[in-house]
């Protein structure tokens, strides 16, 4: 087998650890339903405007941007990137360094690799709508279960071949003296009283985001 349950649960219980050392508040993102899923709808100004008010709270936003592209193989391939990237996976082979990802590398996904057998040192290519877009391979991580083959590239990689879709995703985080369960009491309120004109609204702990994520590495196995 390429991975192991056990390794799996290592990704799990690493993946957790950088979620809650790093994602110091409450995540709120707005999620289409059904087949807009992925439309570039973004974050309404009213709930942008809502969560800047909300006591207690400073709205941070951490910006990604992603875009189903075709690789190399032919086939469909996710590309995600970030302009604050956590590079928390746990690695299958290859490292994460991040200053080398930050000079123009790519880290792909279990899913990818066995589709394409790419590893590191290999190139990935991507489609871009000015052509072909041409990465070094630095590492691969566990992700992708066994239908969603993904890439991540550098924020400014992505930026210089793909446009950027409006802000769906802000790190709402606590001032001095509000404890994040307060915070989170605070941004449900403001979520459920607004007449906002989104689509379904998802107010996530670090905690939540961890599960969501443990979910998403078991779908690896």
């Amino acid at each position: 087998a390429f991975i192991t349950a056990g390794y799996l649960n290592g990704a799990q219980a690493g993946q957790r650890e950088n979620v809650v050392r790093n994602l110091e508040g409450v995540q709120v993102s707005v999620v289409e339903g059904g087949g807009s899923a992925h439309l570039d709808t973004g974050m309404s100004p009213e709930l942008l405007d809502a969560l800047g008010d909300v006591p207690g709270a400073e709205p941070v936003a951490r910006r990604g941007a992603s875009v189903l592209t075709g690789a190399g193989s032919g086939a469909g391939v996710w590309v995600s990137a970030y302009e604050d990237p956590w590079l928390d996976g746990r690695a299958v082979v290859g490292a994460l360094d991040r200053t080398r990802f930050e000079q123009g590398r790519a880290i792909v996904n279990t899913a990818l690799a066995r589709r394409t057998g790419l590893r590191p040192g290999d190139t990935l290519r991507l489609a871009a709508p000015a052509g072909m877009v041409e990465l070094p391979v630095q590492a691969v991580v566990v992700g992708g279960g066994a239908v969603d083959p993904g890439a991540q590239v550098p924020f400014e990689v992505f930026t210089d071949h793909w446009d950027v879709p409006p802000l769906r995703r802000v790190t709402v985080e606590p001032t001095p003296g509000t404890s994040l369960a307060e915070l989170e009491q605070a941004v449900l309120a403001t979520v459920r009283t607004g007449d906002f004109p989104d689509g379904e609204i998802d107010v996530l702990t670090p905690s939540d985001v961890a599960d969501e994520n443990d979910e998403w590495i078991g779908q690896s196995m």
